[in-house]
């Protein structure tokens, strides 16, 4: 029975990472399209001049948070941390876009994939222990 309670908590755990790891390879892949969005606005409007440098800093964003996803998914803890941080940073950026345009969007994105991380911590610190 003590066997079956320590393979439901470690199938719990997986599940904890797992959401950890897909969320922050799905902040990179959206950066990246976001980055192909401004690309494509700035060619196609003048409007926009300093699209191409969005484009690449969400291009180079994107990357690196695939990368740290490629990381957390092999349970680092430092990885995590990063993504969390700069998860973090960004929901920051995201309460003063609200304050000053009062649109909660850029709130709510950065929210919700911080608070599919955050349990990741407790997840790899229990795998790793059980390992």
């Amino acid at each position: 029975m003590e066997q079956h309670q320590k393979n439901d908590l470690k199938s719990e755990y997986l599940k904890k990472l797992a959401a950890a790891y897909r969320a922050t390879y799905a902040v990179g892949v959206l950066s990246i399209f976001l980055g192909l969005l401004a690309l494509f606005a700035s060619f196609s409007s003048a409007a926009i001049p300093g699209g191409i440098i969005i484009a690449f800093a969400a291009f180079i964003f994107g990357a690196f948070y695939l990368l740290l996803g490629f990381f957390v998914q092999r349970k680092s803890i430092i990885a995590l941390g990063i993504a969390v941080g700069f998860m973090g940073i960004n929901a920051i950026a995201g309460i003063f876009s609200l304050l000053q345009g009062g649109s909660p969007v850029g709130l709510i994105i950065p929210t919700t994939f911080l608070s599919q991380t955050w349990e990741g911590f407790k997840a790899i610190k229990n795998l790793k222990r059980d390992s």
